[in-house]
């Protein structure tokens, strides 16, 4: 049996110091992450909307916005392409849900004209207290 090659030994060697990190106090400490969100439709007990839900590792402000079409907009007879915005804060680390209302005066007009569900999209952003931001972008059908 031949003894093994350096080269192949220092590669080895180089490979493993890769896999387990050195113990420092450095590394005790998570890294900060940007702000992670998800979105989805509201429940019948919230009323219609659309609900973000983010999540911190330290305290941030969220705001979402659901806006419609030029063309839907025309349709309704509504004056903005917003149709519902929502807000919160969080302390801290850790997650929140934030809901976004439709206005009333966007449910009537969709009624009146005898629809029961508003395509939207959906657009929040999230920034936490270091300045790191997340937006999130999604087309949504509410119910209502």
């Amino acid at each position: 049996m031949r003894p093994p090659r350096p080269v192949l030994l220092a590669c080895l060697l180089a490979l493993l110091a890769a896999v387990i990190p050195a113990a420092s106090p450095a590394q005790d400490v998570a890294p900060p992450v940007a702000p992670r969100m998800a979105a989805g439709i509201a429940d019948h007990f919230h009323g219609p909307g659309a609900f973000v839900r983010a999540a911190c590792s330290a305290s941030c402000d969220i705001k979402g916005s659901v806006k419609i079409t030029y063309n839907m907009r025309r349709f309704l007879h509504l004056p903005y392409k917003t149709v519902g915005t929502g807000k919160g804060h969080l302390d801290g680390g850790g997650s929140i849900n934030v809901l976004v209302d439709l206005t009333n005066r966007a449910i009537r007009a969709v009624r009146k004209r005898g629809g029961n569900q508003l395509p939207v999209t959906l657009t929040a952003t999230a920034k936490d207290a270091d300045g790191r931001t997340s937006k999130l972008t999604k087309k949504l059908k509410i119910p209502l």
